[in-house]
């Protein structure tokens, strides 16, 4: 499996989002793989809603992650040139296949606000540590982050504090990031 990095999803989803513009759709139907529930992603008190949850399991040597997005990665046709991507990844240790671990651990988050999918502005984006909650109940998952140390990207920001909650399910997404 590839190692998944912020520049691999973008370039993923700028070449997804691109190419379905050349192609038509054999449905106008919006893609089951959404996942249930929404996360909120709270930084200096402004809240952004991401109604999609994903995760990608690692390797043996690698973390897996868990990503929340307000645009559809799984189903591009959704997403036109001109969508604004909100989203954040969380680094999870132990997450692999379909087993998401549960328990409190310290994670690093990125956190991207209103890019533009040629990559050439951004609102918002930082990079974090903090303390990762997650629970099961069913086939869902609670999740709750809060950050202990920021750091902004490029000094695009000047952010005091992110957090993000969710509760619901989670999709494996791990069949578009494979080589």
């Amino acid at each position: 499996m590839k190692k998944l990095t912020l520049e691999s999803m973008m370039t993923l989803l700028l070449a997804v989002v691109f190419s379905m513009s050349f192609t038509s759709c054999g449905s106008d139907s919006d893609d089951d793989s959404t996942g249930s529930g929404k996360a909120t992603m709270t930084i200096d008190g402004k809240s952004y809603s991401m109604p999609y949850a994903y995760y990608v399991p690692g390797g043996e040597s690698e973390d897996g992650v868990i990503m929340f997005s307000n645009l559809n990665i799984m189903n591009p046709s959704s997403i036109s040139r001109d969508s604004k991507w909100t989203y954040c990844v969380i680094n999870i240790k132990g997450l692999s296949g379909t087993t998401i671990p549960t328990g409190e651990f310290t994670s690093t988050v990125e956190c991207f606000v209103n890019q533009d999918l040629q990559g050439s502005s951004l609102e918002i984006g930082v990079g974090c540590r903090g303390n990762v909650v997650v629970s099961k109940s069913g086939n869902g998952y609670s999740l709750t982050f809060t950050s202990t140390l920021i750091e902004d990207f490029e000094g695009v920001s000047n952010v005091s504090s992110v957090s993000i909650s969710f509760s619901g399910t989670l999709i494996d997404s791990s069949s578009i990031w494979q080589d």
